[in-house]
């Protein structure tokens, strides 16, 4: 028989020789709650890629820049450290910490805060992946509406953007310097209509 009946959660209302027989109301409830938090997470997740998305930021600089990603080192370690400031103190204590001082045990603990940073970044670089695929797909930012035709011009103003900034002066005839001042303008002009728009 299962060891469950010695957990002192369990009561025979639930449980009748070990075997599940009811969902305590309790924890119902709390999956309620749980539901409901993960509902506000996806939310505030959904307004960070908004605004990540209309900087121009892309699945592509979520990558290290020593495996292909369009990122400085400055901007990676910025992006990291955003990621580190949300964990908990004591973690964050960790991996300040010398590697070479530390325990084996107490490395391997470390490793896995460093591989945690990375999950936190490939979370990131999945949402924009999301968020790249649903333009494509003229989708916009929401899966169940179509892009307004400001959304499409600042989609395209973004890429426009970056493709300007990546442009080597040696092989095109543009000014880029004034093409991206113009471009800038062109996102000040949405972004202030947008925001007049929810005035």
């Amino acid at each position: 028989m299962s060891n469950l009946n010695s957990t002192t959660a369990l009561s025979s209302e639930h449980f009748v020789e070990g075997i599940l027989v009811a969902i305590p109301t309790e924890l119902k409830k709390a999956y309620k709650a749980d539901q409901s938090a993960e509902r506000a997470f996806e939310k505030k997740r959904g307004a960070f890629i908004d605004l990540a998305w209309s900087f121009g930021i892309r699945s592509e600089h979520m990558k290290s820049p020593k495996t292909g990603g369009v990122i400085s080192p400055e901007a990676f370690q910025e992006l990291n450290d955003m990621i580190v400031a949300e964990f908990p103190a004591q973690e964050q204590k960790l991996l300040g910490t010398p590697t070479a001082s530390l325990d084996e045990e107490t490395k391997k603990q470390k490793r896995d805060l460093q591989a945690k940073i990375g999950s936190k970044r490939s979370d990131l670089k999945g949402a924009l992946e999301r968020r790249e695929r649903n333009v494509a797909e003229g989708k916009g930012a929401d899966d169940k509406r179509t892009r307004t035709p400001e959304e499409i011009i600042n989609d395209n103003v973004a890429d426009c953007l970056k493709r300007a900034r990546a442009l080597e002066p040696d092989n095109t005839n543009l000014d880029i310097v004034a093409l991206v001042d113009a471009l800038k303008d062109v996102q000040k002009i949405l972004v202030n209509t947008n925001l007049q728009s929810n005035d």
